[in-house]
Formats: structure tokens, sequence, C-alpha cells
């Protein structure tokens, strides 16, 4: 598809962003009102040049679905408070992704739950977390994680990946080390 760009009144009150919505189009960014409370699978699935992807203040996004971004050029995301459920291979195979931030949960009890290689084949270099943010698998079970945590793979990511902690601070995207 042609479609280069995307852009949504303000005030706009989209819930949710469908499957297949955006498939295999020309997008080359947007912006998520923060009405959207659900990216469904493959939502952006092939967007090629879909390089940056950003979501407005208050955002209320609850979930990511599978493969959402799937084959995508993002480089970074600041995936927002209020998420709560990322779908497996959501980030698959997004060459470019070096850098994910996760602001700090809205419900900490709750946290986020990651699907299964939600990050493979991408080239993330850097994790930042919030200190006290919930991370879960897709079984449910808490991921433990340590400060400057490496040689372990994040849902997928490279071996390589930096699991960076923010200690009560600025939040992203700047992280105290």
């Amino acid at each position: 598809s042609v479609l280069a760009s995307v852009s949504f009144a303000a005030g706009s009150e989209l819930l949710t962003i469908g499957t297949h919505a955006f498939y295999q189009t020309a997008l080359k960014s947007i912006a998520i009102p923060a009405s959207v409370t659900d990216i469904r699978n493959y939502a952006f699935y092939k967007c090629a040049s879909l390089a940056t992807v950003t979501f407005a203040a208050g955002s209320g996004l609850l979930t990511i679905g599978a493969a959402a971004f799937r084959e995508t050029a993002l480089k970074s995301i600041a995936i927002p408070a209020s998420v709560t459920d990322i779908g497996g291979y959501a980030f698959y195979s997004c060459s470019d992704l070096a850098s994910v931030s996760f602001i700090a949960s809205t419900d900490s009890a709750t946290g986020i739950t990651i699907g299964v290689n939600a990050f493979q084949l991408t080239a993330l270099a850097s994790v930042f977390i919030d200190e006290g943010q919930v991370i879960k698998n897709s079984s449910g079970n808490v991921i433990t994680i340590t400060i400057d945590d490496t040689g372990s793979s994040f849902f997928g990511s490279p071996t390589s990946t930096v699991i960076k902690i923010n200690i009560p601070g600025p939040i992203i995207p700047a992280p105290i080390c």
C-alpha cells in the first residue's frame, strides 16, 4: 500500500487499532492517541519504513498484540506505563530496534506480561526498566532482572542486550546508572 502517513484528530476517541490495520503500508511514523487501549495482532506488520512510534501523554494503551510491530524499522520505543500485555513476536525481526524503555507500570502488582520471542531478531542493545517494574513471561512467572544484567536473552533479544534498572530519578529516556 502507498499509505505513507496517518494523523488522528485532537481528542480522538479511537480505542482499537485492528488486526492488519496498516499491514505492509509505507508509514514512516505514527503517533498513537491516548484513547487507544488495544493494538491488535499484526497491526503494523511488515511496515518496513515505520521507524518511529510515539504514544500520546496519558496513554491508556493496555495491549500490544502478537507481531503488532513485526518487521518494522523501529529504532527505539518507550512502552507506556498503562501497558499490561505485549504479545509474542510483537517486535520480531525489527532489525534496527536497539533500545526499549518501560515506563514504570501504573499497576506494579500486575506489571507487564511479555510473550515468547517478543524481541527476537532485533538489534536490542539496551532495555531500560524502572526499579520495581514487574515483568512476567507468557506463563505469568515474574522475571528476575538484575542491574546491568548481560549474557542472557530478553524475550528473544541478542544475548549481548544490557538490562539497565532506573533507580529513582527521571523516567525515560535518560536512565540513571
